[in-house]
């Protein structure tokens, strides 16, 4: 298992070589490689590929492959891709704890307002993650 928990470049994206990188992964998952997969990903995130919401999925890959550092990058990069405010500190959140990661979910939480999305989905969220919690 390689711990992806370097920083990610901060040089504008390479819209072509995510593209390539891109057409390259569907391969990958259908021939099982692993390290092909981390590997595509890994670049994706080096090069913080615009990737939008689907920085979700490859977070989840990269759950399910073991890569835990990784997938956390993919979170990062996911709320940077919804613009980085609460809003999207809250999709960051409910990303971690689906991928069962639910302190971390908490900690992200917490740092959000009471309100945020809303009164109502934050303390659900919130009770939610608790019980998890213990």
């Amino acid at each position: 298992m390689s711990d992806f928990s370097q920083s990610v470049g901060t040089a504008e994206p390479d819209v072509s070589a995510a593209l390539a990188l891109l057409g390259q992964l569907q391969p990958a998952i259908a021939q099982g490689d692993r390290a092909r997969l981390v590997q595509i990903i890994c670049q994706l995130a080096a090069m913080r590929a615009p990737m939008g919401e689907q920085w979700r999925q490859l977070a989840q890959l990269a759950a399910n492959h073991g890569e835990i550092g990784l997938a956390r990058t993919a979170t990062d990069l996911l709320a940077e891709a919804l613009g980085g405010g609460a809003a999207a500190l809250y999709q960051k959140a409910g990303v971690l704890f689906e991928l069962g990661m639910p302190a971390e979910a908490d900690a992200v939480m917490r740092a959000l307002p009471d309100d945020e999305p809303d009164r109502i989905a934050s303390a659900y969220s919130r009770g939610v993650t608790g019980l998890f919690l213990g």
